[in-house]
């Protein structure tokens, strides 16, 4: 019974990790993404209105997915939400062809909501579905106290996915930022911001220095691209590594024999009554 709960812990911690991490940054992902390849539709308005869907992407999975559990049993729907995965690894690609192949228009845009939906979709339908599982592994008296403990990983998850999500920004606007000062004349870079090329990541971390300004100063000749849109490849192969993660350990949680479901009733049932004979 302690794998199951480590596995279960697993499927609640991945999950949420991924999703919390999209819903905190959506404006921001879709602007970075999108706002210099597609000015005239990632307009202020359309980054709002991408927030709602994730919101309503997030409601609508939890009804959903609940009836779909009820169909197909819960732990093939847990298994269903490995698609996040393939979705969230797909991402990178197309957010590089939105860039860099400007005939194929809003279809790279299209398919990143799209998948981006269906991430969200998937964290939904986990709150629906797992409390349901845990009640057909441990007994639907024992469902509430285990869920209070799963629980931890939604905490944990919490704090890691909007944090893993800046901190791989970060590193990602690092690159672009060292690879475009390589690009810059010395000279230039010094009369601009007043220091020596030496002192770039201190004036990066001051803020001083940024992609946009280091563009301006980049040859035209050179055509050099706007790298903006590169900045969250790792996030994204990072989180779907994670959702794989989660689905093996969907895959892993078997239901509990009866004479181990026995002894998890037994044990909860000692514990509750020593706590109140020393009341």
């Amino acid at each position: 019974p302690i794998l199951q709960f480590w596995l279960l812990l697993g499927i609640m911690a991945g999950n949420a990790t991924a999703g919390l991490g999209i819903i905190s940054s959506g404006k921001l992902l879709m602007t970075d993404c999108f706002a210099v390849t597609l000015p005239e539709i990632v307009t202020p308005t359309a980054c709002a209105l991408f927030v709602s869907a994730l919101a309503g992407a997030n409601t609508l999975g939890r009804l959903k997915w609940g009836i779909i559990g009820d169909k197909i049993g819960r732990r093939n729907t847990l298994l269903a939400f490995a698609m996040a995965s393939p979705a969230c690894f797909v991402i990178p690609p197309l957010i590089s062809a939105g860039a860099s192949m400007p005939e194929m228009g809003a279809a790279p845009l299209a398919g990143f909501v799209a998948s981006m939906l269906g991430i969200i979709s998937c964290y939904g339908g986990l709150f629906a579905v797992l409390p349901a599982y845990v009640a057909d592994i441990y007994g639907a008296q024992n469902a509430g106290a285990i869920m209070g403990r799963l629980l931890c990983g939604y905490s944990a998850a919490a704090i890691a996915g909007p944090g893993m999500l800046a901190a791989l920004r970060s590193r990602g606007d690092w690159t672009a930022v060292s690879d475009l000062a390589t690009k810059v004349d010395p000279h230039t870079f010094e009369k601009t911001f007043g220091a020596p090329m030496e002192n770039l990541q201190e004036l990066w971390e001051k803020k001083t220095v940024s992609i946009q300004n280091l563009l301006s100063l980049v040859p035209p000749e050179m055509g050099v691209v706007d790298p903006t849109h590169t900045l969250y490849a790792t996030t994204f192969y990072t989180m779907s590594g994670i959702l794989a993660g989660a689905a093996m350990c969907s895959w892993l949680v078997r239901p509990l024999d009866q004479k181990t479901l026995k002894r998890v009733v037994d044990m909860r049932t000692a514990s509750s009554s020593s706590s109140a004979s020393k009341k």
